[in-house]
């Protein structure tokens, strides 16, 4: 892809590109889109801000790299993400490595 395509287009239509990127990502890796719908509301809702470092310390909280840091809810201070939401995307996270792996073993 030519990156001059975007030189033209606005920072919301570069993030929602991008999460739209995701989305056909999660299906054509058979993910059921609707499973990950927490996640890309968080996301979405850029295209809606006002101020960009309070989404951005939304977003922080529910990024896989960040999120599975820790094991329980009560090992960190979340600020947006409850306990429920927590425990939902830890067993969401959790599935995908084993996800990829079948799906990597399938295709060798």
């Amino acid at each position: 892809m030519d990156i001059d395509v975007f030189k033209n287009i606005s920072l919301n239509g570069r993030v929602a590109y991008g999460i739209s990127c995701l989305e056909n990502t999660l299906l054509y890796l058979n993910y059921n889109v609707e499973d990950w719908k927490i996640v890309l509301e968080y996301l979405w809702e850029f295209t809606n801000i006002e101020f960009l470092d309070d989404w951005s310390s939304k977003v922080v909280e529910i990024i896989p790299s960040h999120f599975l840091e820790f094991r329980t809810y009560e090992e960190h201070d979340f600020e947006y993400l409850d306990k429920n939401s927590f425990q939902y995307l830890y067993n969401l996270y959790q599935d995908i490595d084993e996800k990829n792996r079948l799906y990597n073993d399938s295709n060798i």
